[in-house]
């Protein structure tokens, strides 16, 4: 497409191209395709205001009342589904109609009397590239999306860190609010990528202990230093909950001295503690002493969160799980808890935080830095129009996913750069 075309094109038509990249691709391909694509969604927003998203009328295919719906759960209109019917008489207009149905952003564009819907249909290579689609190039598109991601963001940040987590690297890749060029500049928001959510939760929380620990020894801390603290965390825990033992080490260097020599067996002790403690706090059935002998380092978060009055503690978290004991996994508990804090950051109702429960890696690095959660807010409203929750069609969240390599929601000038 030329310039010239490319900005003919309605917002949302652009947004229905970069959802399906092959589509795109040939239309451009061919100026015969690329007028008839463009005559056509003039002709829809002509007759069904289709450019005005916002703006519905009582013609088009989904009630206001179902776009209001904070999950965006649509619902066709009892006319429109009867249309749907009497148009599937012949088997382009079906496919068509099929995968229209599967895609509710496309849903909102191609409509039973729409002109682009009988484009698509009537054209068999635009039929065949738009149908086959969202089947055909998902896991294609998520592995250019890893490539890509780790070639820009970062040269120690290989393509298979980005694999699993497509989101976060269309995210990156399109610099939403800044977000990829912090991840270009942050070597400890990169390591999230690769760093198990429990095991950045018992980091984060060792953190603040030592922290804590270092501000009550200030005439002991050339001997009871952060290294010290990093090679035997677990005795600052028991500075933490032991004030008289702080007074003792601080009247006196061979006290500090002493305190250090004992450090390995004090470890032991306060290890042999943690669970009883733990459970002391945790007061909700499935989290009892069993279960923290079996995590002990979720149980070395919750005392020490306690100990440090953290105000997002890790305990209280746990007395609002409700989980059955064979499903209570370290993993997927941190996780759940660095999404609750990450929906806490992201100050936007319109956020859509199923990007944060099936990327891990997003939330800590929203709940953790204040600049990635202001670069989110700041963008929330488009990241929720083209960042869709399509969980339960696997084949489809992988296309949407990659679509376009990151085109999205982009501008205008960005998407005829990539196009």
């Amino acid at each position: 497409m030329s310039a010239t075309d490319t900005l003919a094109a309605s917002e949302w038509g652009l947004r229905f191209l970069g959802r399906h990249p092959s589509l795109s691709r040939k239309i451009g391909s061919s100026a015969d395709y690329t007028q008839s694509y463009l005559a056509a969604d003039a002709l829809d927003r002509d007759q069904a205001d289709i450019g005005k998203f916002r703006g519905i009328s009582t013609s088009f295919p989904f009630s206001r009342n179902s776009l209001e719906d904070a999950n965006q759960s649509l619902t066709l209109n009892p006319a429109f589904a009867r249309g749907l019917e009497l148009r599937t008489e012949d088997e382009a207009a079906r496919a068509v109609d099929e995968v229209s149905r599967l895609i509710a952003e496309d849903q909102w564009y191609i409509r039973p009397d729409g002109e682009v819907r009988d484009l698509l249909s009537s054209e068999k290579d635009l039929q065949r590239a738009y149908t086959n689609d969202f089947q055909e190039t998902g896991y294609k598109q998520e592995a250019q999306l890893a490539e890509f991601a780790g070639l820009v963001i970062s040269a120690a940040t290989g393509d298979a860190e980005w694999l699993p987590q497509p989101d976060v690297a269309r995210l990156a890749l399109e610099n939403r609010g800044g977000f990829g060029d912090l991840l270009k500049d942050d070597d400890t928001l990169q390591s999230y990528l690769t760093t198990p959510a429990d095991e950045v939760l018992l980091d984060e929380s060792r953190e603040r202990a030592k922290s804590a620990v270092l501000e009550l020894l200030p005439n002991s801390s050339d001997i009871l230093d952060e290294e010290f603290f990093d090679e035997f965390p677990l005795t600052a825990l028991r500075l933490l909950e032991r004030p008289d033992i702080v007074d003792w080490i601080e009247r006196d260097t061979d006290n500090a001295k002493q305190f250090k020599q004992d450090a390995g067996l004090l470890t032991e002790e306060i290890r042999g503690r943690l669970s009883e403690e733990a459970d002391k706090i945790v007061e909700n059935d499935p989290f009892d002493e069993r279960f923290f002998d079996a995590n002990l380092n979720l149980a070395e978060v919750v005392w020490a969160d306690n100990l440090t009055g953290h105000e997002n503690d890790y305990g209280t978290f746990l007395n609002g799980v409700e989980v059955l004991r064979e499903d209570a996994q370290a993993t997927d508990l941190a996780a759940q808890y660095w999404t609750k804090q990450a929906s806490k950051q992201v100050n936007n109702d319109s956020f859509p935080n199923h990007l944060f429960e099936q990327n891990n890696s997003l939330a800590m690095m929203a709940a953790l830095n204040t600049d990635v959660s202001f670069a989110l807010s700041a963008e929330a409203e488009s990241i929720h129009i083209s960042y869709p929750n399509k969980s339960g069609l696997s084949q489809v969240t992988r296309a949407f996913r990659g679509y376009g390599l990151g085109l999205g929601d982009r501008q205008y000038g960005d998407y005829l750069r990539v196009a």
